[in-house]
């Protein structure tokens, strides 16, 4: 495997278990991960700007988008 592969993997599975997280917080079952979600964020833009092809993936972005809409909603909520 590639490392692009491998990187795309890494961002869908973290990026729909930190979805999940967020929703299960807001049901009040779990805690929240903020260093595991500001890691998230930053390890995204590092490796979307070396290896571009990881935002055209939707397994990737759906989970991203998600995550945008949540914390948008928590800051107007």
């Amino acid at each position: 495997m590639n490392k692009e592969k491998i990187a795309i993997i890494i961002f869908a599975i973290l990026g729909t278990f930190i979805v999940i997280d967020t929703f299960l917080f807001w049901a009040n079952i779990g805690t929240e991960q903020p260093n595991l979600t500001l890691g998230y964020c930053i390890g995204f833009i590092f490796a979307s700007t070396q290896y571009p092809i990881i935002t055209k993936n939707k397994y990737v972005m759906i989970p991203f988008y998600i995550l945008i809409g949540q914390m948008t909603y928590s800051f107007l909520f």
